[in-house]
């Protein structure tokens, strides 16, 4: 059983596995509901899964240039980084299944649209259990060895370094599987180091993704923290 420390730590890891575990449930479950009789539908399915594939590919690159090593610095091995190249080969693997698919002719759709989504399947319970891997032990040793200003120095450099609109991409998913709490910190974090057009497009991106009365409530809670912060 690993031990957590006793005061809340800055967590690298949750919010991107909050986000990518939210992005993976829902793009297995429309893919196990595609409707390959309804070309729109079946195109839009086949689409999520390869925005997923080429959003996971960016995150193993940016965790292996960022985190992982930090975590070795300390001479630990991250947790699960030989995972990584297993990955990447898996990613390959079902990119070219939902490739496949609409190249198919009709007859052969269904079957290799019941493979992917095994294969699909697979991968995302594999990713689980790598991502409760690193959030348990790497989390260990970055708080053992670092401060929490120099994690988030180093997870700043990371978010700089994601392509604007795969960044994009995975907020949205990000945001409405947030607590509250977390959403306003994360929020408060851009508005406090970000232009204020950053700012803004975020605002609208929560506005789109969250139900209304949630985002009201978010909006409420940051016009109190600005108030705060100008008194």
């Amino acid at each position: 059983m690993t031990t957590q420390p006793t005061r809340r730590r800055f967590d690298v890891y949750a919010p991107i596995h909050k986000a990518y575990r939210s992005f993976m449930g829902d793009t297995l479950g429309r893919l196990g509901r595609i409707d390959l009789d309804d070309p729109a539908d079946a195109a839009a399915a086949l689409a999520q899964v390869r925005a997923l594939l080429h959003s996971m590919r960016h995150h193993v690159a940016h965790e292996d240039k960022h985190v992982h090593p930090m975590v070795a610095s300390t001479g630990a091995m991250p947790a699960s980084a030989h995972e990584h190249d297993e990955h990447l080969l898996e990613i390959a693997e079902l990119e070219l299944l939902a490739v496949a698919i609409p190249a198919a002719p009709s007859t052969e759709r269904p079957a290799l649209a019941h493979r992917l989504y095994l294969a699909l399947s697979r991968a995302v319970g594999e990713q689980f259990l790598h991502m409760l891997g690193e959030e348990q032990n790497n989390n260990l040793v970055l708080w053992a060895y670092y401060t929490d200003a120099e994690i988030v120095a180093m997870h700043d450099r990371l978010v700089a370094d994601v392509e604007p609109v795969v960044n994009g991409e995975i907020l949205g998913w990000m945001f409405p599987a947030l607590t509250p709490a977390e959403l306003l910190a994360l929020l408060e974090d851009v508005r406090a180091k970000a232009p204020p057009p950053v700012f803004t497009a975020l605002l609208g991106l929560a506005r789109e993704r969250l139900a209304p009365a949630r985002f009201e409530r978010l909006q409420r809670a940051l016009c109190r923290e600005a108030a705060l912060v100008a008194a």
